[in-house]
């Protein structure tokens, strides 16, 4: 039918294409965005330096929608002080180009503003949220910084709820496999380790096989450094990471101790932890 019809434009292509250069060498703000307190960040006046920070800021975000991007990397790239932006898209790290320090600082002082952090501290761990919208598409942003010997780093992700939001066919899994950890499921005994490289879908493994416990039957909760999705009927435990090592132990003790059938803890990154979760299980 005559609806269903395929065409080409060549001449309407070329002038997308002309226009979107056009746009990104004049230097536009695109995106609406809302900051931690739920108010509009005001576009400035063109002709200032903070526009001229609103637009670098902009695109590097604009070029991780464009790659279908879950994750954005500000970092420092070398020992000269150079920052680069880095992708991640399909669990797959794809470098951008490199930032002058200065530059660097400015892109990253802009977003945290909008997370509602500290600006000043440029070492401590902050974490906060935002939301974008761009043509009637809102994505929400979680941020986190910290310094560290080369420099403080900035960390984006885009729709982090989103990203984690899978059923456990669709893992990967074989179905051999499925068999084996649903059986684990159902046993409801002992420790069960998940372990993945970073960034490569270990909380999204984690949050699936808590959501296979009934969390309606069972005492169900998780221990977690960032939460990234809300789990309906269990309850999750934030731990403050300001003091990591005493507050981390302190919250897995009293978790612990209140006989709970399921506990799902996020990181095991240090000896004394698992120390910890072993003690409290024999």
């Amino acid at each position: 039918p005559p609806e269903h019809h395929v065409r080409l434009n060549f001449d309407a292509i070329k002038e997308s294409r002309a226009a979107k250069a056009e746009t990104k060498q004049a230097g536009r703000a695109e995106l609406k965005i809302i900051s931690a307190d739920k108010s509009l960040v005001e576009v400035p006046n063109n002709d200032t330096p903070e526009f001229a920070v609103r637009v670098a800021s902009e695109r590097i975000v604009l070029e991780a929608l464009e790659a279908h991007a879950t994750q954005i990397d500000l970092l420092p790239a070398s020992r000269e002080g150079a920052y680069a932006v880095s992708l991640l898209i399909d669990g797959v790290r794809s470098k951008g180009e490199p930032l002058p320090p200065a530059d660097a600082a400015k892109v990253m002082d802009f977003w945290k503003q909008c997370a509602g952090l500290a600006i000043d501290d440029r070492r401590r761990l902050q974490k906060g949220d935002l939301q974008i919208e761009r043509h009637e598409v809102k994505t929400p942003i979680h941020l986190t910084t910290q310094g560290g010997q080369g420099g403080m780093r900035l960390t984006m992700l885009l729709n982090p709820a989103k990203q984690v939001r899978r059923k456990i066919e669709d893992m990967g899994l074989l179905d051999n496999q499925l068999e084996d950890l649903q059986a684990l499921v159902d046993e409801g005994l002992g420790v069960v380790l998940l372990s993945a490289p970073p960034d490569n879908g270990r909380t999204t493994l984690m949050y699936r096989v808590v959501k296979m416990h009934d969390a309606y039957t069972r005492n169900v909760q998780t221990i977690e450094l960032d939460m990234q999705d809300s789990l309906e009927g269990i309850r999750e435990n934030l731990v403050d990471q300001t003091e990591q090592d005493q507050e981390f132990s302190r919250l897995v003790r009293s978790i612990f101790r209140r006989d709970p059938d399921v506990v799902a803890i996020a990181e095991l990154d240090s000896d004394a932890a698992s120390e910890i979760a072993s003690a409290d299980l024999d």
